[in-house]
């Protein structure tokens, strides 16, 4: 492996693979370790490497001793095989689920013939031109075609590209592909294999990158499965939160006394069922004032010209702009109109609105009498 260690220049910040110093452990001991909880429990107790040294690279920072800083072109080639039957399953990028066959991704596009298209083989990493400093790569998981636009690359000797996946995500390495692009307008800024070639990379011993990518491997899955109990656990106690909710304001418990009321009868309403024998059973109109002939949309021109934008402006799912004025100053129950929400009830179809703010013709305004 051919090592390249000229120093550049410029400041050093302590960067996040092999890093050194008391600090990277302080920090997974506070982030990681601090609660009972941890999935993790042992991972406050990782050792830094004995010595380390300059990397020369400003946002890498120092690297364990034995390691090297090499130019991309020492680790990586760049491939450009091409389909000739257009056969091979189709490959579409997606950040959260990498480089996976296209029916798995949702509104790709699609070609009537793949002909032409580049070959990737496992292993080799698959990268967006345009969106690289975004985090558009991955490493391919099977052979397949993929958009000639994506540049394909593949291991010099005895390189662990799963271990330099990781190094590419890395926030100093984003931001250093986001430098090395060229191009005058955002979003046809461009990678070039040359630029790409340049960047100097940390790399361990070939057993020490196996280790790390095994050691993040099995990190991430023991992540995702605390996550995964978290979210049931949460999911859980939200619906132990609206069956409290409906049954204090239907009447079926007494909050006073966590005990039924003594009596019921029934409200006339198929939904409500029995309610305590002493409520009462209202319409809306005899307990609210409608307000809707007082508000006012406004279109996205109209609140992409202000400036101040200071107040909420409110649609039938909640806030979603500011303005530079208000329609209401008061406490106000907004109820959403229309919208996908109402068949989704991904967000609350009621809301209280308070203080000073503006609201559009997607949501009923009431006002207790």
């Amino acid at each position: 492996m051919t090592a390249d260690n000229e120093n550049p220049g410029g400041t050093r910040e302590t960067g996040d693979i092999g890093a050194p110093h008391n600090a990277t452990r302080d920090t997974v001991t506070h982030d990681v370790g601090a609660t009972h909880a941890s999935p993790l429990p042992g991972l406050h107790n990782l050792k830094p490497y004995p010595a380390y040294k300059d990397s020369g690279v400003p946002w890498l920072g120092d690297v364990p001793g034995h390691w090297e800083v090499t130019r991309g072109r020492f680790l990586f080639k760049e491939v450009d095989v091409r389909s000739t039957t257009g056969k091979e399953t189709h490959l579409s990028m997606s950040q959260s689920l990498g480089l996976v066959p296209s029916h798995m991704v949702e509104r790709t596009l699609t070609s009537d013939s793949y002909v032409g298209g580049k070959i990737c083989e496992a292993g080799d990493l698959v990268l967006n031109r345009l969106k690289a400093h975004l985090g558009v790569f991955a490493l391919a998981k099977q052979v397949g075609v993929i958009s000639p636009d994506y540049s394909v690359f593949r291991k010099r000797g005895t390189a662990e590209m799963a271990y330099f996946e990781q190094v590419f995500r890395l926030p100093g390495m984003r931001t250093e592909l986001r430098i090395r692009t060229k191009g005058i307008v955002e979003g046809f800024w461009r990678l070039y294999t040359k630029d790409l070639f340049d960047i100097r990379f940390p790399v361990p011993t070939s057993p020490e990158q196996t280790a790390i990518v095994r050691f993040l491997d099995h990190t991430d899955r023991r992540i995702q499965r605390y996550i995964h109990a978290k979210q049931k656990l949460i999911a859980l106690l939200e619906e132990q939160k609206q069956a409290i909710i409906h049954q204090a304001v239907t009447g079926q418990i007494d909050v006073r006394t966590g005990q039924p009321y003594l009596a019921y009868k029934p409200s006339g309403v198929e939904w409500l069922g029995d309610v305590p024998a002493h409520w009462e059973v209202s319409r809306v109109k005899a307990e609210f004032h409608c307000l809707n002939h007082r508000r006012l949309p406004l279109s996205g021109t109209e609140r992409g010209a202000m400036t101040l934008r200071r107040y909420d402006y409110y649609g039938a799912s909640g806030v979603i702009d500011k303005v530079d004025d208000y329609l209401f100053d008061d406490e106000l129950l907004l109820i959403a109109e229309d919208g996908a929400n109402l068949v989704l009830r991904n967000l609350p179809l009621a809301i209280i609105a308070r203080g000073r703010f503006w609201v559009n013709n997607h949501a009923h305004i009431l006002k207790p009498k």
